[in-house]
């Protein structure tokens, strides 16, 4: 049992939800222009992702446009913390 335990690894993730992305972390949103999920952050009525829209993905949402998911992943391994989020795919973190 130790040695199972002592090999197993375990991800510790900086958020589980958007409540955390806000209060606990100084992650942005990325996210491909023109899609349907910018339309469902901007448009929202929930105030989380009301919130979101407004404190991590508008305020620097024209400094960069991505053209395609690889150009978002090549982003993401040379920049600072960021969150993307490609259609309604999982969410994957980086720092």
């Amino acid at each position: 049992m130790l040695i199972s335990y002592l090999s197993v690894r375990v991800t510790h993730l900086p958020f589980k939800n958007f409540e955390e992305l806000l209060s606990k972390s100084d992650y942005k949103l990325v996210i491909p222009p023109g899609t349907a999920v910018v339309d469902f952050f901007k448009t929202n009525t929930n105030p989380i992702l009301h919130e979101v829209w407004k404190t991590r993905i508008e305020p620097h949402y024209l400094d960069y446009q991505p053209e395609t998911v690889f150009s978002i992943t090549e982003h993401l391994l040379t920049g600072d913390s960021k969150l993307a989020v490609i259609e309604f795919f999982p969410f994957a973190a980086y720092k």
